[in-house]
């Protein structure tokens, strides 16, 4: 092959800068250099046999010859950049960049890889930034065997999964494009599929409704669609919410899966839409497709919509003299049933195991607590006196007294239970606040 001489020193130049960030990347890592295999005929990548793998994709164009480095989530890109008539050099500029490292497992994970064939389980996530997104990896990548695909925004804040984006494959897309979605899919080759990107905001919902149903409907369709057409065999678990049951009377309380659905907003019609679409691509295309109906759940990184977020959030602001020292509150009255964002993990790991295809589940605590006794125990946890007051901006046109959901289907399919508990949630969360409004968040 005969290159024109600035395209041979351009390539030079990029070779060079590659292998010199493969020699630090050693460098700093545990790895043998002899555990580097040589890159497969294919051109897909080079890597170790197990423990922290660097992965670099490389294809041989086959109209020029051309070596095209890039992260390996996005080989494909190399072909696609050519079929839209990117020159060889804008396909680098625009893929160029340096692979973190991926989470593989270590040798003690081989028992497990060998029960998928050898080969390490794929989970894809999608909507990973989020509160039960970065739960869930979290556990993920504390197991044996598993490598763990993200899918979100380009503008995603990436905070919440900071601290795994050097053990994590990320997907760069967005679920309201069926390109970039049965891209990511195709890539990533999913044994298990957790969708729960969406427009989760009820309030949010009501000022667009619009974008609220092709986030929450049509992102759902485009996964299902792309799961369909590349990954027929994986399980996928399609993310609900108790707002499709809308207005519940005291009486009708425990809410079981049975329990009509009566939606009150945008947001929760379109939840109900994405979990149908869920039960009938199940019914018709024969995915092994699981619904579930979450209650409030509560963790790190969920931001201060929640009620017992915007408290402990309020106390770590006091303490901080950075707000007066008074609570502002909503309906004392109102009892809410709330689980951690790890228990939710755990329980929807456990799920597409153990769950029933084209069946929904609801995903709660079953204990309702009366959220004026979450406003005492915020103020137990604070290190200075504050008052409450009630807050008109806070109040809710309607407000259902009690939403308690009852999880017995879920524990019989999984043997499951919540280990955390209301109590331990605001310890946690008094804790975690303190920390980002001490680091000016």
């Amino acid at each position: 092959m005969i290159l024109p001489a600035g395209d041979a020193i351009f390539w030079m130049a990029q070779c060079s800068a590659l292998w010199g960030r493969v020699r630090r990347s050693l460098r700093s890592s545990t790895l043998a250099w002899s555990r580097f295999l040589c890159c497969r005929s294919s051109g897909h990548q080079i890597a170790p046999n197990a423990g922290v793998e660097y992965l670099v994709s490389v294809h041989i164009s086959p109209e020029s010859q051309g070596i095209l480095p890039s992260q390996t989530r996005r080989g494909r890109d190399a072909l696609a950049s050519r079929r839209v008539g990117y020159s060889r050099r804008e396909q680098v500029q625009r893929l160029w960049s340096w692979t973190k490292p991926v989470s593989r497992g270590t040798l003690e994970n081989l028992e497990t890889v060998q029960a998928w064939g050898g080969r390490f389980m794929r989970v894809f996530i999608t909507g990973m930034t989020g509160p039960v997104g970065s739960a869930l990896a979290d556990y993920l990548v504390t197991l044996p065997g598993i490598e763990v695909h993200a899918f979100k925004r380009w503008r995603s804040d990436t905070r919440p999964i900071a601290h795994l984006l050097g053990r994590i494959t990320v997907h760069e897309g967005d679920i309201e494009d069926p390109y970039s979605v049965a891209r990511a899919v195709e890539r990533a080759a999913p044994d298990r599929v957790y969708h729960l990107a969406a427009q989760s905001y009820p309030s949010e919902s009501w000022d667009a409704p619009v974008v609220t149903m092709r986030t929450n409907v049509e992102g759902t369709i485009n996964l299902l669609e792309a799961v369909r057409r590349y990954a027929p065999r994986a399980r996928v678990h399609i993310a609900g919410t108790s707002a499709e049951y809308g207005w519940v009377r005291p009486e009708e309380t425990p809410i079981r899966e049975t329990h009509p659905t009566r939606p009150l907003s945008p947001y929760g019609v379109s939840k109900v839409a994405a979990g149908l679409s869920g039960l009938q691509y199940a019914a018709n295309y024969g995915l092994h497709v699981v619904v579930t109906r979450s209650f409030n759940h509560v963790g790190p990184h969920q931001g201060d919509r929640c009620a017992i977020q915007t408290f402990c959030r309020q106390m770590a602001l006091i303490e901080h003299d950075r707000q007066e020292p008074v609570i502002y509150v909503g309906n004392l009255e109102a009892r809410r049933d709330f689980t951690h964002t790890r228990d939710v993990a755990h329980a929807l790991w456990l799920l597409l195991d153990h769950g029933v295809s084209g069946e929904i589940y609801n995903l709660c605590s079953g204990v309702a607590t009366r959220i004026g006794d979450i406003v005492a125990l915020v103020q137990r946890s604070g290190r200075v006196a504050t008052e409450v007051r009630i807050d008109p901006a806070r109040l809710r046109p309607s407000d259902e007294p009690l939403l308690v959901g009852d999880n017995t289907k879920l524990r019989q399919a999984t043997g499951w239970a919540p280990q955390i508990d209301v109590p331990m949630m605001v310890e946690e969360l008094m804790a975690y606040w303190r920390e980002r409004i001490a680091l000016g968040g």
